[in-house]
């Protein structure tokens, strides 16, 4: 009997770890120990559905293989294949199901309730981080593939209230954050931090503000005037307006982006140090999870958008 449990909770891990393309190899014991304890094995049958339009966003889907088609009435559809986890982002933003889920092939899901989930990712910064990296990732990757079609990707545009002529103030900035689609969910006293941190900055037309290479350490939120970005290989330049986070999804994480960017107007502008923003996001869960559902929803108008032009959508 004792055999047969570590066995399973070996499987489990396993499974985990492939599932979630190895995000698990780097992740604390405890955080893939408690993960796996709340697995629940399902065994589907080509044909059977998972999930309907509508129902309530109970569980977490994890798959290694196998194929599940999600529909949705005057939509095309979207097919997944292999490697992904389903119906995670419905459950960060706390909302029903938008497509039924119907499996293609026979093959066994791992699921896990999506409050559990949340509580884990509340616990774990480090698997937090992760999922927010990993999603932004995807997102980039989904802009730049609209891109190299020759299709530009409108960036969500917050209502900013009439601003000052003079520097804004704490409670001025504070009302420019909450409009944000990535800090929209957060508590007050979260953002008034964040804009305790915040810095305002104009900048004239031609001025860079973003090299092709370099670490990401800023995020900038245009009040007024125009950000203009591209890369080399992409036919389509961006534009940032008022309201906008220059580059978008491309600008939270670590690391570098390859694209560079530049005022085409004087530009005005708030700027959010990713140090300061990783040391709230550390002790905000609510700030983590806004970023992540503004992430779901960049990614839900893009797969909406792909599909619909190609009649259906595979991913892999």
């Amino acid at each position: 009997m004792a055999d047969d449990r570590r066995l399973q909770r070996l499987t489990r891990e396993l499974f985990f770890v492939a599932a979630t393309l190895g995000t698990g190899e780097s992740l604390p014991s405890w955080v893939v120990d408690r993960i796996t304890s709340l697995f629940d094995e399902v065994d589907v049958s080509a044909g059977q559905t998972i999930f309907s339009a509508g129902d309530p966003a109970e569980f977490i889907y994890f798959m290694a293989d196998g194929r599940i088609r999600l529909t949705r009435d005057g939509a095309a559809p979207w097919i997944y294949e292999g490697r992904w986890a389903i119906g995670m982002f419905e459950v960060v933003l706390d909302r029903p199901r938008a497509r039924t889920a119907t499996a293609l092939s026979d093959f066994r899901l791992m699921r896990v309730r999506g409050d559990a989930w949340l509580d884990i990712l509340e616990d774990s910064f480090l698997l937090g981080r992760a999922a927010l990296e990993r999603s932004s990732a995807t997102v980039v990757a989904m802009a730049e593939q609209l891109a190299a079609q020759g299709l530009a990707f409108e960036p969500m545009v917050a209502s900013l209230m009439p601003l000052s002529r003079g520097k804004l103030n704490l409670i001025e900035r504070l009302a420019v954050l909450y409009e944000l689609v990535f800090l929209r969910g957060s508590g007050i006293q979260t953002l008034a931090e964040l804009a305790a941190v915040a810095e305002e900055i104009t900048v004239e037309a031609g001025a860079r503000v973003a090299e092709a290479g370099a670490r990401k350490d800023r995020t900038f939120v245009v009040l007024s005037g125009e950000i203009e970005a591209s890369r080399a290989e992409l036919a389509v330049p961006r534009t940032f307006g008022p309201g906008t986070v220059v580059l978008g999804p491309a600008s939270f994480g670590e690391g570098s982006i390859p694209w560079g960017a530049h005022a085409t107007t004087a530009t005005r502008m708030l700027v959010l140090r990713h140090d300061d923003w990783f040391d709230l996001l550390e002790e905000h869960f609510d700030l983590l999870r806004s970023a992540l559902g503004a992430l779901a929803m960049h990614r839900d108008r893009m797969l909406e958008r792909m599909a619909n032009q190609a009649g259906g959508l595979t991913l892999r």
